[in-house]
């Protein structure tokens, strides 16, 4: 077992991928590991076959050997943003959340605006963006825009 740091822009950043109390780690040898989500949260597993994925540190649990990770930042606005972590190449990847997990599609011809917190991560060449405001519906806050082609993946709690 060793600590994985995050990586920006393909170097070590000497920081915890996970953070300080729940850091990532690298699992290497013969054997089996098991997992398994805390009390009051689900799993869900999800294989990411070349397409990019992005997931929140924070409910990221796992993901195979085969996928390279590069580290970077959501921003929910109000100038405050999430760790994020971009996985490619081919392989699978396991989230824990509360309540259970949805998949919504994201059209080029339709975007997709969803609560800040309920965002877990999203597949494809998506391009997530705070709304102010100003350009929420009903001048809401705290919402994410995603515009592309792709899966947004959010929780149901």
């Amino acid at each position: 077992m060793r600590l994985l740091e995050r990586r920006v822009k393909g170097k070590p950043s000497g920081e915890s991928f996970g953070g300080v109390t729940s850091p990532m780690v690298l699992a290497a040898g013969e054997g089996q590991l098991v997992l398994a989500a805390r009390p009051g949260r689900k799993l869900a597993a999800f294989a990411v076959d070349g397409a990019m994925c992005f997931a929140r540190e924070d409910v990221l649990l796992g993901f195979g050997g085969g996928l390279a990770f590069e580290n970077g930042r959501l921003s929910t606005g109000e100038g405050e943003s999430v760790p994020v972590v971009q996985l490619r190449g081919e392989g699978s990847v396991l989230l824990e959340a509360i309540g259970d997990v949805l998949t919504l599609a994201v059209r080029p011809d339709r975007s997709l605006s969803v609560r800040r917190e309920v965002i877990l991560g999203w597949f494809g060449r998506l391009v997530p963006r705070a709304l102010t405001p100003s350009d929420a519906p009903c001048g809401q806050r705290g919402l994410v825009s995603f515009a592309g082609e792709g899966r947004v993946l959010v929780t149901t709690a």
